[in-house]
């Protein structure tokens, strides 16, 4: 099977919460974002693939709209509703907005992963994925967790990003 003919990652069934694993926030980021990393080392194509999908989600024009939509709305959407149910603090926007936030940090180290070895000056190796993503999952965890944006909030940051 050809990495663009797998089917997406199942979805988040079966996690709970519970004592003695990780909280049920953890379980679905890394659900998600896993499943990802792991074609980055696939030694059929994976890697190249890989930066191919996610260079594909940043194309502005109607063709890679359209794939996107047609190859991983559906999985996006399950993963949402499932954040939505862990995140009730959130509104439904809030969670699709953090959402895309999770989608653009796992494209950047999907299609650059080499930027943070020249970064670190090889402190940190990017084709380590259990590494990368102990290091993902929690960073991307406290951004969902993150208190809730108040209504019209938007209009008082000025765009230095101070209220």
């Amino acid at each position: 099977m050809q990495p663009h003919e797998r089917r997406p990652p199942a979805p988040p069934r079966g996690l709970r919460r519970g004592r003695g694993g990780p909280p049920l926030l953890e379980q679905i980021v890394a659900a998600f974002i896993a499943p990802a990393l792991a074609a980055t080392n696939n030694a059929a194509g994976g890697a190249v693939f890989t930066r191919l999908r996610a260079t594909l989600a940043a194309e502005q024009n109607e063709l890679a709209r359209t794939l996107v939509a047609k190859y991983f709305d559906a999985t996006s959407h399950r993963f949402a509703t499932a954040l939505a149910r862990a995140l009730p603090h959130l509104s439904q926007a809030e969670v699709f907005w953090r959402f895309n936030f999770l989608l653009g940090t796992l494209y950047y180290t999907m299609v650059n992963p080499t930027r943070i070895e020249h970064l670190s000056k090889g402190l940190c190796d990017a084709t380590d994925v259990d590494t990368v993503l102990a290091q993902m999952v929690p960073y991307v965890a406290a951004g969902f967790r993150a208190p809730s944006v108040p209504s019209g909030a938007s209009k008082r940051v000025n765009r230095k990003g101070a209220r």
